[in-house]
């Protein structure tokens, strides 16, 4: 089991806020699921003391953390994160879900209303230096990326493609192990969009 860490902010009484509903949304989701911490502990590879503390709003999880979460319930990470509802087809800048990861300059933005359809279309904006996750993953989902600003490297099974703005890729999630790095030194910004939806 693994105990993946904790997610950083600098508003505190935002971070408050975010632990609270991140971590109700999670007993929830797992009791509605019927599953006991342990079950959930298993199913993520986390450790249920950590499950425990996230679930009482005692700590902020890491991306990773969260991923592993929200693939054991088989939930969106976005929904875990914005008790805002866009009841429309249009999604204003304004009013997209958003993730943000502080510590390694990673913001994700939901770019649809929801994530009840067949893709999901994410702008990721990366500060030059990081990463989109902390080591290659792979995931039941094709996946597509443009680059839109900036130079980001894919990493696939270990190689690595350089992506230029408006560069394309087209990967299949599930056999291909991958992550997405800034190599440029001002901000890179991608649009990723998931078929199924796997964030």
């Amino acid at each position: 089991m693994q105990d993946c860490g904790e997610f950083q902010t600098v508003d505190a009484d935002k971070e408050r806020k975010e632990m609270g509903r991140i971590g109700r949304f999670i007993r929830l989701e797992r009791k509605r699921q019927d599953m006991t911490l342990s079950d959930l502990g298993e199913a993520a590879g986390l450790t249920p003391s950590l499950l425990s503390r996230i679930e009482l709003g005692k700590t902020l999880p890491s991306l990773m953390s969260l991923r592993m979460i929200s693939r054991a319930l088989n939930v969106s990470m976005f929904s875990m994160f914005s008790s805002v509802e866009v009841d429309s087809q249009i999604v204003r800048a304004a009013d997209r879900k958003k993730i943000q990861r502080s510590e390694y300059s990673v913001q994700f933005e939901l770019l649809a209303p929801n994530v009840t359809g067949y893709m999901e279309p994410v702008l990721i904006s990366l500060e030059p230096g990081t990463a989109s996750c902390d080591s290659l993953m792979t995931h039941p989902a094709d996946e597509w990326i443009m680059v839109l600003q900036g130079k980001i490297d894919a990493e696939l099974n270990g190689k690595i493609y350089t992506l230029n703005e408006h560069d394309c890729l087209y990967i299949d999630g599930s056999s291909v192990a991958h992550r997405y790095v800034n190599t440029s030194e001002s901000v890179a910004q991608a649009v990723v969009v998931m078929s199924p939806p796997g964030w």
